[in-house]
């Protein structure tokens, strides 16, 4: 992501665990570097709406609340 490598980055978090918040984050911040707003919107709802608990998901809540109130 920070290479501004979207597919790429798309391609390895698609294989990373989906059951971790910070993942999801991740992949929509992928998908809004190449301008698939409509996939990155997907995914911050995912991340904001993820229903486990964990310290990862209490980490990230807020700011895929944000990026969906942005929208």
């Amino acid at each position: 992501l920070h290479e501004k490598r979207y597919d790429d980055a798309l391609r390895e978090l698609q294989q990373a665990n989906q059951r971790n918040p910070r993942n999801l984050c991740r992949i929509a911040e992928a998908y809004e570097g190449k301008g698939d707003l409509q996939k990155a919107k997907e995914f911050w709802t995912k991340a904001a709406h993820f229903n486990e608990m964990s310290s990862s998901y209490a980490l990230v809540r807020n700011k895929a609340m944000r990026k969906l109130a942005e929208r």
